[in-house]
């Protein structure tokens, strides 16, 4: 369902509110604080639940509606009436959907849930979906309202938040691990572009900065909001969302990204697939060079080899940079054997520092 113009900037602007967010601990709160932002409702509620245990965490907006509820009473009625819960046990889709999808209104009025905890509440209407999860644990998004049942739209919208969730909790994941700050300092307010596309290609959201990087890089021009993937980014979109399609775990994937440079910038685009909904969302980036191509001719190697040198000290492999200088991994190999022998190095951890000293001093000159 097409989104209207107003609904789009809420999703947007709740996007830029996830991505921006540093703090692990009052993550999940502002999720559900944004998620509202997303679809007005009168209560938010990221449910974080652990079925072996019956351990339940609530994250709300307002954060005091539900401070009373005795918790255990809470869990065992749910596990007994609630429809969301049966269907989770049956199938992780992450699709949102309405309580009047999973039951009719006037059997769930019936239940013990509704009779002890919804009406108590105030909660007639709901609209749930369930979030990535890197654990064990249920993680699910759950709006509330007392009168006026969700809409086709609200449910879209929540949808399209969906892979800017999963985004926002990667990269909290990504610092806590390296006991950085709470959100990899590359993603800042201006460092980090967001695409979402479908399978096809065509794109469905696109950030301000995203624009911008893709008109810079691919001298692209766009009418309006009609934005449409460059053909060297499509035709990568294409094969990753593809790569990752059915049977994917029966094989190993490399989920190698899209890398253009430019000076001594280079765009970098990465993607995490989503099938189910067909909503794929695509992470721009642009990086500084550790050692830009024109900084290592000064050490005595061809242009080519410049490059091939450049993208080794950005860390790609033989493969990768094989993919974004258009040649083989056997053909990056011989060109490193070369300058191995003409910058008098024997490995490549030592070429790679004499690229990143020569880079230095090009910058400092």
């Amino acid at each position: 369902m097409t989104m209207t113009e107003d609904v789009f900037r809420r999703v947007l602007a709740a996007a830029y509110d996830l991505h921006r967010h540093r703090e692990a601990a009052t993550y999940p709160a502002q999720l559900a604080r944004v998620a509202a932002q997303v679809v007005p409702c009168d209560s938010a509620l990221l449910v974080t639940f652990e079925p072996a245990s019956g351990a339940l965490r609530l994250d709300a907006w307002p954060a005091e509606q539900f401070e009373r509820l005795d918790r255990d009473e809470v869990v065992r009625l749910h596990r007994a009436d609630h429809p969301f819960v049966a269907r989770c046990r049956d199938s992780r889709s992450v699709r949102a959907f309405r309580l009047v999808d999973l039951a009719p209104k006037d059997e769930f009025a019936r239940t013990g849930l509704h009779t002890h905890v919804y009406r108590f509440l105030g909660i007639e209407h709901q609209l749930m979906m369930l979030v990535a999860s890197p654990d064990s644990r249920w993680r699910a998004l759950v709006l509330n309202r007392r009168t006026g049942e969700f809409s086709d739209e609200d449910r879209s919208a929540l949808e399209a938040l969906w892979p800017h969730i999963t985004l926002a909790q990667r990269n909290l994941r990504r610092a806590t691990r390296s006991k950085g700050p709470a959100l990899d300092e590359k993603v800042a307010d201006e460092a980090s572009g967001v695409i979402v596309i479908r399978s096809t290609g065509a794109v469905t959201l696109c950030t301000e900065q995203a624009r911008v990087w893709l008109a810079e890089y691919f001298d692209a021009v766009f009418v309006a909001r009609n934005v449409t993937l460059p053909e060297p980014l499509m035709e990568w979109s294409k094969k990753r969302i593809a790569d990752e399609g059915g049977g994917r775990r029966l094989r190993v994937v490399r989920r190698d990204a899209f890398v253009v440079s430019r000076g001594e910038h280079c765009l970098v685009a990465d993607l995490i697939v989503d099938h189910g909904k067909d909503l794929h969302l695509m992470r721009l980036e642009k990086v500084a060079l550790n050692a830009p191509a024109g900084s290592l001719e000064a050490l005595g190697i061809t242009p080519r080899e410049a490059e091939v040198l450049c993208w080794v000290a950005q860390g790609k492999t033989n493969r990768e940079v094989g993919m974004i200088l258009g040649s083989s991994a056997r053909t990056v190999q011989k060109h490193l054997e070369h300058i191995f022998q003409k910058i008098g190095v024997e490995s490549r951890t030592a070429a790679i520092l004499k690229a990143w000293q020569a880079g230095r001093h090009y910058s400092l000159a």
